[in-house]
Parts: C-alpha cells; sequence; structure tokens
C-alpha cells in the first residue's frame, strides 16, 4: 500500500542501500556511521562511528561488516555488537563496497588502485594498479574480479594469478556496480 511501517533517523544523508540479514538490517550513512536495526522495531542495535562518511552498502560476511570510508581505509566491524575489529588504509578514496571471495575482501579506489585484503586481520593479500579511479563496487565471476573506472573502463582480474586480463571501454564513466547476466 506504500504505508510507512516504521522510520529510522540516520542522522545525516543515506547514498548507500541498506544491508538486510536475518532480522537486522545494516546501514552506512554520510553523517560517518554504520548502524545496525532491529528490522522489526527499526530500534537501533548499535551504531559505529567510523570518523568518514561512508558512501555505499556495508558488505557482510561471516559476522564482519565491511565499509569503505571516504577516508582512504576499509574498516571491518563485529556484526555482533559494532566494535572495530581492524582498518585497512588505502590510498584513496572508497566508493563501492568490496567483495569478498576465498577470505580476501577486493575493492579499488579513486587514486587508481586494486586491493584483495585477509578477511581475518585486513592484511594485504595483493594489490594491484590500473591507474584509474576505481568508482564501482567489484563483481566476482569464473575466477575473476569486474572493477568498473571513472574513465569508463571494465577491468577484469584473475583471482589466481592477481594480473589483469581484459579490459573493455564504455561510452562514458562507470559510476554503478557491474552486473553479470547469462555470462555478459
Amino acid at each position: 500500500t506504500g504505508e510507512i511501517l516504521r522510520t529510522f533517523d540516520a542522522g545525516g544523508q543515506l547514498w548507500s542501500a541498506p544491508r538486510v540479514d536475518g532480522d537486522t538490517i545494516y546501514l552506512a550513512s554520510l553523517s560517518h556511521s554504520v548502524y545496525a536495526i532491529d528490522l522489526a522495531t527499526a530500534e537501533p542495535l548499535w551504531s559505529a562511528d567510523l570518523g568518514y562518511a561512508v558512501a555505499d552498502t556495508p558488505t557482510l560476511e561471516g559476522g564482519t561488516v565491511l565499509a569503505g570510508i571516504l577516508g582512504d581505509s576499509l574498516v571491518a566491524l563485529r556484526a555482533q555488537n559494532g566494535d572495530e575489529l581492524w582498518r585497512a588504509p588505502s590510498q584513496g578514496w572508497l566508493w563501492g563496497s568490496p567483495a569478498v571471495v576465498e577470505g580476501q575482501a577486493i575493492f579499488g579506489d579513486v587514486s587508481g588502485n586494486v586491493y584483495a585484503l585477509n578477511l581475518a586481520d585486513g592484511s594485504l593479500a595483493w594489490q594491484e594498479t590500473p591507474g584509474e579511479a576505481i568508482t564501482s563496487s567489484p563483481v566476482v565471476v569464473d575466477g575473476h574480479v569486474i572493477l568498473g573506472s571513472e574513465s569508463g573502463n571494465l577491468i577484469a582480474y584473475s583471482l589466481e594469478s592477481q594480473a589483469s586480463e581484459w579490459d573493455g571501454a564504455a561510452a562514458g564513466p562507470i559510476l554503478s556496480d557491474p552486473v553479470v547476466v547469462g555470462g555478459l
């Protein structure tokens, strides 16, 4: 019916979509916080102030919430209570959310770097530098991680070798996340 059932005030603008897991909503805001919200009541379970705006939807993996900040870091929070587990620096702002595959969080920054961090402790597993601002969340398919850039390229890295395997040009900047459908 479109009737508002309940609301939650995040105290600032929202650019991200919520991440729902069971009875909990995880929500990131430009007011520097990530929230865990009870789905049934819209009451906050916890909030974590990350010190910088969060522009994209948090990633949830194995009890860990991952949020890229507009302050040069990927932050891992304990999903149960919002405690910070680790903070891994990047060289530029993070506009997208990381993809998690094989125990690694993979993402790019606007300074033109692609990172794979060990999910357990945030240590660097590998890094590549395509030299283009990465402006999308990655998608993982068929042993590859694919990211979109501000200059309009889709770049595919092999998860096995970490080498760039191909890139393809779009008609303009890629500011939304790639989607794989039917092998395309």
